[in-house]
């Protein structure tokens, strides 16, 4: 009766072997996310910066340059831009948005000079 029983016991697979499987499942479900997020980040941002090159070859308006962190990128810019649009008496605006989900006053800053420079806005 004992050995029928070891028996049942030895045929699935040891304990630590489960336990490994399971744990190997949960760190490539954890890769496969964080490699979702990065590719939906980039895809984003991309986006943003096609539309801020389409705000520069808008010739004639005035361009204003949005600088902030994640309340600004593809948030307020293109509200402000329709709105100064519709009131704006015979003025065509051009709002570029240079939001950075993450970032900190100091990245902002450092990159200052070169988002002027590239994107020459009047405000």
């Amino acid at each position: 009766m004992k050995r029928k029983r070891f028996l049942k016991l030895a045929i699935g697979p040891p304990v630590t072997q489960r336990i490994l499987t399971i744990l190997f499942g949960v760190f490539l479900c954890l890769i496969i996310l964080e490699a979702g997020l990065r590719l939906g980040g980039f895809l984003l941002s991309a986006a943003q910066e096609s539309k801020n090159k389409a705000s520069i070859k808008r010739r004639g308006s005035c361009r204003i340059m949005c600088l902030g962190e994640s309340t600004t990128f593809g948030q307020y810019p293109g509200f402000l831009e329709e709105i100064l649009n519709r009131r704006g008496k015979g003025i065509k605006f051009s709002v570029i948005d240079k939001g950075v989900p993450g970032t900190d006053t100091s990245a902002i800053i450092s990159g200052l000079e070169k988002n002027i420079e590239t994107y020459k806005p009047d405000i």
